[in-house]
Order: C-alpha cells, then sequence, then structure tokens
C-alpha cells in the first residue's frame, strides 16, 4: 500500500514537474518576462561566493583566519581529486555532465527510488539547481522559487562550463556548523586538506549538504554514516569505484578530528583588526570625510559605512593581511606578562622596531582572548612623569635651544591654586637640567613648561597624534606631570618615544605592512608622512638625559648588558593608580604599564616594570 501511494504521488508530481516546464514559454511572453525579471534582479553574469581572510605574521606564516557568518576556504577544482568529484556526483547529480540545468529523468528517476526506499534519499534537483538556491534563492519550496530556480539553471549552463560550475558548487554548499565548501568541511571534520581525503571520508562529507541538520556528523553521526553506505553503493554501481576500493572505503572507520581554525598571539590579532579599520579609512576617503562632518548624524552614518565596508573586506571578499609580527618577541612579551604581573594587577608591552615604525610585538594584558579589552591600545591611562621628555624638555630644549647642563629651579612652586610639589617633598634648589630630569624632580618639569606656555609645548605634543588628548589637557600645568582628564595608551606612548631613535623624526608605528587579494595584488598599504618633531641637536641632548636616567636616575636597577645604547623614562601616576617605564636602544623602543583595572596602587611593582623590560629586550641587544 505505502509502494502504491508513493508511485501515484511520483507519477502526479512528474505530471506537474513536466506541465511546469512546458508552461514555461506562456509565463515568459507574459505582462513582465520571467527571464527579465531575473536579469534584473540577479546579477547572473558573475558569481561571488564570501570568503575568508587570512592574517600573516612577517615570515609568511598564518596566525589568524578571518570569516563571517560563513566559513569558507575556497578551492580550485584542480586541487580536487576526481574521486571528490565522483562522490558527489553520485550522491547528487551522476547525470550533470549530460544534461542542461534540469534533468526530467532524473527528477523522475528519484522519485521512484525514494519511493521505494527508505535507505538513500535522492534529490530531484541538479548540482546546478542546488548552485543557483545557494547562491541566488532562498531554500523556500514554493512553485514561483522553484520556476526562477530552472530559468536560472538553465541561463547559468549557458554562461559557465560544467567544471566551472562544479567548482563553484563544491565551495558553495554547506555542511553545518558554518562550513561551507568542501575544503573547509575536509579541514573542519577531518583536519585535512581535501586531497588528503579518502574515498570513505569523501563520502561521509559528501552525506551531509542533502539535509545538513539531518546529517550533522557531530550531532547525527549514525546517519551521516547510514547515508555515506548508500553513497558508496551508488559509486561502485557507477563504477567510480572497484570492488577492492569499494571494500576499503564501506568498512573504513570513521574517526572525527573537529579542527577549529587557530588564532595565535589574540591581542596582536586584535589590534590588527582595529589597524585595518584605520587603513581603510585612510585609504578610501574616510578619514578626510569625518574631518569635515557637520553634524553628529553624518559624523554616524560614515562611521557605519566605513565598518561595513571593512566586514565587506574581511568577511565577503577577502584578503591577506600581511603583518610585522615577530613571532619570537611576541612569545617572549606575552611570558614576560603572564609570568611577572600578579593576580590583582594588569601589564601591557609593546615592541616597536623604530628604525622601520613596526610594532614587532604587543600585549593587551594577561592571558589575553581574542577581542577582548585590549590594554596596549585601549587603555588610556595617566602617564606620570613618562610624559615629560615629549611635552616638556624636548619642546624647551629645541625653543630655547639650551644644554643638558642648563640650571633649573628644582624648588617648590605654586601658582594660583596649583602647588606641586616634588615626589620626595623636598625642595633642591638650583640644579642641573639633566639632574632634574633623571631624578624626575617635578617642580623644574612644571616651571619649564609655564616658562614656554602650554599652548607652545602641545604644539609639539599634538603631532603625535594622541586619540584622547583634551582641550583642558591643553591649559593645564599639571600636564606636565601625567595630569589628563585620559592620557595615552602604552601603544601610543611607545610610538611617540620612537622620535628619540629617529633623530626627533616621527612616523606613526604600524603593524600592518599591506593589504593584498587572494592573488597577492596589493590592494592598501599605508601612507604616512614623517613628522619633524624636534631638531636633531635636540633629539641628541634628549638621548643623552634619557641614558642618563639607566645609569644613575630611577632607572638605575634596569641591570642591561652588552653594548649599544640604552636609555628610557620611568612613570607614576598619583597614588601609583600607573607605573610605567618606555626606552629604547639602538633599534628598538619598548614600552611597559603595569595598573589595575580597578586604578589600585600597583607601588610594589616598580621594580617589577624594569624587570619586564629587561626580559623582554636583553635578548635584542645588538640585535639587526
Amino acid at each position: 500500500m505505502k509502494r502504491t501511494i508513493g508511485i501515484i504521488f511520483i507519477l502526479s508530481f512528474a505530471f506537474l514537474t513536466g506541465y511546469s516546464l512546458f508552461k514555461v514559454n506562456d509565463e515568459v511572453q507574459k505582462v513582465e518576462s520571467v527571464s527579465n525579471l531575473i536579469d534584473e534582479r540577479i546579477q547572473i553574469n558573475s558569481i561571488v561566493l564570501k570568503r575568508n581572510s587570512y592574517i600573516y605574521d612577517r615570515f609568511g606564516n598564518q596566525i589568524s583566519e578571518v570569516y563571517g557568518p560563513e566559513n569558507r576556504k575556497y578551492v580550485s577544482l584542480e586541487e580536487m581529486p576526481k574521486g571528490i568529484m565522483n562522490t558527489f556526483l553520485a550522491a547528487e547529480d551522476h547525470r550533470f555532465y549530460e544534461h542542461k540545468g534540469f534533468d526530467m529523468r532524473g527528477i523522475t528517476r528519484a522519485a521512484f527510488v525514494n519511493a521505494q526506499s527508505n535507505d538513500l534519499k535522492e534529490g530531484g534537483s541538479t548540482i546546478t539547481q542546488q548552485l543557483v538556491r545557494n547562491v541566488y534563492l532562498t531554500q523556500d519550496k514554493t512553485y514561483k522559487r522553484k520556476l526562477t530556480e530552472l530559468l536560472m539553471s538553465y541561463k547559468l549552463e549557458k554562461k559557465y562550463s560544467k567544471d566551472e560550475i562544479f567548482e563553484f558548487y563544491a565551495n558553495a554548499i554547506y555542511f553545518h556548523n558554518r562550513v561551507y565548501g568542501i575544503e573547509t568541511a575536509s579541514q573542519y571534520y577531518f583536519n585535512k586538506h581535501v586531497g588528503q581525503l579518502s574515498y570513505g571520508e569523501a563520502a561521509f562529507l559528501a552525506a551531509i549538504p542533502n539535509n545538513p541538520t539531518l546529517y550533522d556528523p557531530i550531532t547525527n553521526f549514525e546517519n551521516t554514516k547510514k547515508r555515506q553506505q548508500s553513497i558508496l553503493k551508488k559509486m561502485k554501481k557507477l563504477n567510480y569505484l572497484n570492488e577492492e576500493q569499494y571494500n576499503q572505503a564501506v568498512n573504513e572507520e570513521i574517526v572525527l578530528e573537529i579542527t577549529e581554525p587557530e588564532v595565535r598571539f589574540p591581542d596582536y590579532v586584535t589590534y590588527i583588526h582595529a589597524e585595518f579599520g584605520k587603513l581603510v579609512s585612510q585609504a578610501e576617503g574616510f578619514d578626510e570625510r569625518l574631518q569635515n562632518v557637520k553634524t553628529p548624524e553624518e559624523e554616524k552614518q560614515i562611521k557605519m559605512e566605513l565598518e561595513t565596508r571593512v566586514n565587506q573586506l574581511l568577511f565577503e571578499q577577502g584578503v591577506k593581511i600581511e603583518t610585522a609580527l615577530n613571532p619570537t618577541i611576541q612569545e617572549r612579551v606575552t611570558r614576560t606578562v603572564n609570568n611577572y604581573i600578579p593576580g590583582y594587577a594588569q601589564a601591557s608591552m609593546v615592541v616597536i622596531d623604530h628604525q622601520t615604525h613596526q610594532i614587532l610585538a604587543l600585549s593587551g594584558g594577561k592571558n589575553p582572548k581574542l577581542f577582548e579589552f585590549n590594554r596596549a591600545y585601549q587603555a588610556f591611562r595617566s602617564p606620570g612623569s613618562a610624559i615629560k621628555p615629549l611635552l616638556v624638555y624636548g619642546p624647551y630644549i629645541n625653543e630655547k635651544k639650551v644644554g643638558t647642563t642648563t640650571i633649573v629651579n628644582a624648588n617648590n612652586f605654586d601658582k594660583g591654586n596649583y602647588h606641586p610639589r616634588n615626589y620626595s617633598k623636598k625642595e633642591y634648589g638650583m640644579v642641573p637640567m639633566i639632574d632634574a630630569f633623571k631624578y624626575s624632580h617635578n617642580t623644574p618639569a612644571v616651571r619649564l613648561l609655564d616658562e614656554i606656555g602650554p599652548e607652545k609645548a602641545f604644539s609639539y605634543l599634538d603631532k603625535f597624534q594622541f586619540e584622547k588628548i583634551t582641550d583642558k589637557d591643553h591649559t593645564q600645568l599639571a600636564s606636565a606631570l601625567g595630569g589628563f582628564d585620559y592620557g595615552p595608551s602604552p601603544l601610543e606612548l611607545t610610538s611617540a618615544y620612537t622620535t628619540f631613535g629617529n633623530n626627533g623624526q616621527w612616523t606613526p608605528s604600524r603593524a600592518i605592512l599591506r593589504v593584498t587579494d587572494e592573488s597577492g595584488n596589493t590592494i592598501y598599504e599605508w601612507q604616512d608622512p614623517t613628522n619633524e618633531i624636534w631638531t636633531k641637536q635636540t633629539n641628541d641632548k634628549m638621548r643623552e638625559m634619557l641614558t642618563a636616567v639607566v645609569q644613575s636616575g630611577t632607572a638605575k636597577g634596569l641591570g642591561m648588558t652588552g653594548g649599544g645604547y640604552v636609555g628610557g623614562k620611568t612613570g607614576t601616576s598619583n597614588d601609583y593608580k600607573d607605573i610605567w617605564f618606555i626606552g629604547l636602544t639602538d633599534r628598538y623602543t619598548t614600552g611597559v604599564w603595569i595598573g589595575s583595572d580597578r586604578k589600585a596602587s600597583v607601588q610594589s611593582l616598580e621594580q617589577t616594570k624594569l624587570n619586564m623590560w629587561r626580559n623582554v629586550m636583553q635578548p635584542l641587544v645588538g640585535a639587526n
């Protein structure tokens, strides 16, 4: 009885399908041509599949794979073994190379087979139809959608070769668990490239797209295995497998090895995403548009357009992002932060090659995770005395043309309601500028800022493009001691210090070297100007004073050994909520910030900041 009902249903379905196809010509002749309507709404001339993006270190090693709702690794037909093609032909459409997009014989045959068997559920849709449904249409089972699918399949076969259609299909189909395409499925379920799959594994994967939920290998393994067995039987029947190949495949034990895409160095990768948005903004004119906005609404709209463009590049078009990451240095930075910082505190480190302006490593905090709060570029904290070289001494020497031994007043300072004192609460009288600097006396710095004026001093600091320097900061003498509304991030402050390694010149430090398309053609590179902050003569004097800090000043416990230049500056905010050391060698500028997310005291870690800097930098002394 069941078989009889099935056959009646089949004949009715076949009749209605044939009648529908016969009536297509009448439908096309009506008020608006269905074909013309499709041409207007669907770009039938091109098939564009969403593709993953990739991030690489400086040596070309992949450190992250970037994808949105569709995780897809595109693979060419040449990279797919013939056996893989045969597996899908057997499972879905063995007359693929014979029909013109739809297959009446296949529809009728599949209906009879399905009515007589509860085993292999054959579909009436061709591979071309499935491609059309995946790329252009929805999965709705309606007459209108089916008619459109048939027409588009026919047109697609006229536009593309069979091999091209199969390649698109193999990369478009869904394998559940956000996995799209045969290469992605092969890597996700078996941790293998498609060319390494056995016949048994290939047939197992080919079972999934027919009903990705029902045949999800993770939750419904037995369903998938049962359909795999049926596919293998059909492959043998179609002579895609000989007896020996069939027996080996059908008896093979299928062992899943679920492999999620790996993200190495998540805090560095998190920053790459942020910098990529800035690079696109610069390259495509969003920066200029944002500088000329007239209303908050207009600014919001431009930022939304930028976000859409970035997502389109990363999650749809697919790009390759080459970075300056040095994995050896990054691993050392990560270990240092994790090992040196106790549970109540946090830290960040940044390492920059100031000869190339490249960010080699950065830490966003202890035990970093992808896209979590990244203290390297998202934490804006008081720099304390670490701001003095950039806001006070550099500008003062450059303006006044004085030497490092110029005498300055280190006694108490009082002006209006502002009464800063030295950390020791002592007055030191008239001292050489280099002594005031290396011992980080407060009152001389405030006096020097007052003498040249905050406006003049900030004309130097503003060239560093600190994100959160406010108008109020520009008027405060307390800024000489790091008294900002927000302050710089560790990355910003470290990047500013690279000036001391470049004769007073500053170029923004970048992590991205270039961005290419899949073929390796460059589509984005940073176009950064070099700005003169102060003269080489001023810079030489600053380097002398920075060296004095590590030799006999507040960083004399640094304990670096080996040849070459070493200099730097410490910084401490009020109540020890932030402690810093930014230092440089002949080639590298490295910053350390230690603090607490709750802004509690970290006074006990004063020496730790120097130990961390030395641990990362000592192996790099003398490195080229």
